[in-house]
């Protein structure tokens, strides 16, 4: 893993075209200087690289399972020579993406270092309703009410956590955004919402920000610019407490007398846009939004639909969106269960058996890059077998009951509506169960061809990083 972190820094271009390095759950997410200066076509061919990708402003190297380890290795190589601060051919370059691509940038920078925690939070919640719906707990005894504060406090304070990775990829102080945040679900402003209330005389709408997004994420901006502009100016012995001082009581109330309101209502309009569109005709934003949302995590454009998600759950209480796109989940592992049964070399039995695996425990992203994409018909079924799959939990009303349910089979409770047990719930096992079996069925029987076992040597090798 060393050597071929070795490689990767350096047929990146090396540290000094490094601007930035994250990582997901299977991928490596570099933001490069110079996205010329890669060398995909080795990098591709690397031991423990499955495929390379260009999308959202970010230069990502799909890894799969060891992505962590992986990430370990090139940051130990990378050291301090990494500086995140943008020079202004850096801006130039960033002005250059296409509005999509900054913003799937924005979106994946901000969430991505938290998006692991809230579906833990999720995986709690989710448990603790099987648990008070079959009788396992009780709903006023200490011990769910501490284990639902644990799962729910994520969620509830999450403009704190938010507002202090916003701040941080807007370069601004981290936790100057986390107290930003915290303003906006301080005790007494919740007291005071949906009223108006008077600042120095200007009227104040107050809104309940508990669970909000965009609010923390503009303010976090606003933030930075005004701190990093401050500092230019503020005298060097009192920087160091003038300039927030200065930033939180400008950037607060500006906030929550107009930014917070105005984004407020904007979200509330796209939640009810979003939910007209499904109650026009569920079966078919299920048909067209369950299976291509396959192409958009193969894209990494899928953060746009997560904080949708977390919008719906926000003003809805859950999040329809999640229901509809459970099966597709289901539908890959199908589909790579069927590559295995059908294949004759060794190679492709083992790999599409352990990224089924995968899939069954929630990540998809190796069956994604190792089996579907290289094979291409096993894709297209998968992607056929989920939209089809995804008509039945559309009509029957599925969602996810909790901030970010974990995909695959533990992220079942996710859909269990506290109230009850109800048809929704039937419809994410139905879904997970027809994608399964569709997946399956169609890649069996239509995405699958008679290959040599040479050929199919060389495109598990290419898959797997040998050469």
């Amino acid at each position: 893993m060393e050597k071929t972190a070795k490689e990767i820094v350096k047929n990146v271009g090396g540290p000094k075209n490094i601007q930035s390095l994250t990582h997901c759950v299977t991928r490596l997410r570099f933001v490069l200087k110079d996205d010329r200066l890669a060398n995909t076509s080795t990098i591709e061919k690397l031991d423990g690289v499955m495929s390379v990708l260009k999308q959202g402003g970010q230069y990502q190297i799909v890894i799969g399972p060891k992505v962590s380890q992986m990430y370990e290795q090139v940051q130990k190589l990378l050291g301090n020579e990494v500086v995140e601060e943008k020079s202004s051919n850096d801006q130039k370059e960033e002005k250059k993406k296409s509005p999509i691509d900054r913003l799937t940038s924005m979106l994946s920078g901000i969430f991505l270092p938290v998006i692991s925690v809230l579906a833990g939070s999720g995986l709690i919640k989710g448990i603790l309703t099987l648990l008070s719906l079959t009788g396992v707990l009780n709903t006023a005894g200490g011990t769910y009410t501490v284990l639902s504060a644990i799962a729910d406090s994520m969620f509830y304070f999450f403009p704190i956590i938010l507002g202090a990775s916003a701040s941080k990829y807007f370069k601004g102080n981290m936790w100057l955004g986390a107290v930003l945040g915290a303003s906006l679900v301080y005790p007494s402003i919740i007291e005071m919402a949906d009223t108006t209330v008077k600042f120095f005389g200007l009227p104040m709408n107050v809104v309940n920000y508990t669970s909000s997004v965009f609010p923390t994420i503009v303010s976090a901006f606003l933030a930075a610019k005004l701190e990093n502009w401050l500092k230019k100016f503020i005298p060097e012995i009192i920087k160091f407490f003038v300039v927030p001082a200065i930033v939180l009581v400008v950037i607060a109330p500006i906030t929550l007398l107009v930014f917070g309101p105005v984004i407020s209502w904007l979200t509330q309009m796209l939640a009810n846009g979003i939910q007209a569109i499904y109650n026009f005709s569920p079966a078919l934003t299920g048909l067209l939004l369950g299976g291509p949302w396959i192409l958009l995590v193969m894209l990494g454009l899928h953060w746009a639909g997560i904080t949708v998600l977390i919008i719906q759950f926000s003003t809805l209480g859950h999040a329809p969106l999640g229901g509809i796109l459970i099966a597709n989940q289901m539908a890959m592992a199908g589909a790579v269960l069927a590559v295995a049964m059908k294949a004759k070399e060794s190679k492709t039995k083992s790999l599409s058996i352990s990224t089924a695996i995968s899939c069954f425990l929630g990540v998809s992203e190796p069956a994604l890059y190792g089996v579907l994409v290289p094979k291409k018909k096993p894709l297209i079924t998968a992607i056929i077998a989920a939209s089809l799959a995804s008509v039945l939990p559309a009509i029957w009303g599925t969602s996810t009951w909790v901030s970010a349910s974990v995909a695959g089979i533990f992220g079942i409770f996710g859909y269990m509506n506290p109230a009850g047990i109800d048809y929704g719930f039937y419809g994410a096992i139905a879904a997970n169960v027809l994608g399964l079996v569709l997946g399956f069925a169609l890649t069996y029987f239509f995405g699958t061809d008679k290959e040599t076992e040479n050929e199919e040597k060389e495109a598990v090798d290419i898959a797997l990083g040998e050469n």
